[in-house]
């Protein structure tokens, strides 16, 4: 309030009109910049280091306190960038609606800086290559924040990085043809997808028709268990395992175990090339091959 006495004092003219700055300096205190005496005064060179609050028009003869009738154009605005000389510089922001040009930088570009340039912002980093650019880590303080991919109602994606119980969410609720998709690679190869339906797709196929649709070899380490039948060659088995189009084949060291109350059958194929016929260990049939 340069009325009432909460500013620095501000020198009278002698002649002509006279603009100044109200700035604040780095120690935080009010400073007045004075400009030169001229039948159209221009303002003095913006200072690049200190906050620029006003420019103050003197037009008023006189030696006594500059009272309202004296400041006759006061422009406060915000110097952010340290403009030449202007309040019309690209570097500063005048009055509501303004739109700054250039680059702002906050705190040294090499530290945690704030740097928006060419539409981006950057955190961490003096060129950003994004509308967001963060050079360092991301926390979300908030238990059960998201991150959004969009704010479309019927489109809505999202990753919920904690939830409060343990559980790491990542949400597609686009409702038809919607999907979670796994890519890797410069060319972006999908290697897995996850439909709107609940179907997993593993490979390049673009629309699993199971909940596990694997397209490839598919290897198990260990024991693998299966409630319900196995199909070969058929998508409709009516037993444990059916086999359609197509032969089995058995190491001809290893055997078939059919199990049962009176006690394991196996049939298998000994090294000198009889197929046998055991019932609870006991050979009870034999062929030999020719």
């Amino acid at each position: 309030d340069v009325t009432a006495g909460n500013s620095p004092a501000f020198n009278p003219v002698t002649a002509d009109s006279r603009k100044d700055l109200l700035v604040l300096n780095s120690s935080g205190a009010l400073e007045v910049i004075e400009g030169t005496q001229s039948a159209t005064p221009a303002a003095p060179t913006y200072p690049s280091d200190k906050l620029v609050i006003a420019e103050v028009l003197i037009n008023e003869l006189t030696t006594a306190l500059i009272n309202d009738a004296d400041i006759t154009d006061v422009r406060p605005f915000l110097n952010l960038g340290g403009g030449t000389s202007t309040a019309t510089d690209g570097a500063y922001v005048n009055v509501t609606g303004d739109t700054m040009t250039g680059t702002l930088t906050l705190s040294p570009a090499s530290d945690n800086a704030l740097v928006t340039t060419a539409g981006n912002v950057g955190i961490g980093t003096a060129g950003p290559k994004a509308t967001l650019d963060v050079a360092g880590n991301i926390i979300l303080s908030s238990v059960g924040g998201k991150i959004y991919g969009t704010n479309i109602a019927a489109y809505n994606a999202y990753i919920q990085p904690y939830t409060g119980s343990g559980e790491t969410i990542i949400t597609n609720t686009y409702n038809d043809g919607g999907a979670i998709i796994f890519k890797t690679l410069t060319t972006e190869t999908q290697r897995m997808r996850i439909q709107y339906n609940g179907n997993i797709g593993i490979g390049p196929d673009t629309t699993p028709d199971y909940l596990l649709d694997v397209q490839g070899t598919l290897h198990a380490d260990g024991d693998t268990t299966i409630d319900g039948n196995v199909g070969i060659g058929t998508t409709s088995p009516t037993a444990k395992l059916e086999v359609a189009g197509g032969d089995i084949s058995i190491d001809n060291t290893k055997k078939v175990n059919l199990e049962g109350s009176a006690g394991d059958t196996y049939i298998y194929r000994t090294a000198d090339n009889r197929v046998v016929l055991s019932l609870d260990g006991i050979e009870v049939a034999d062929w030999v091959t020719k």
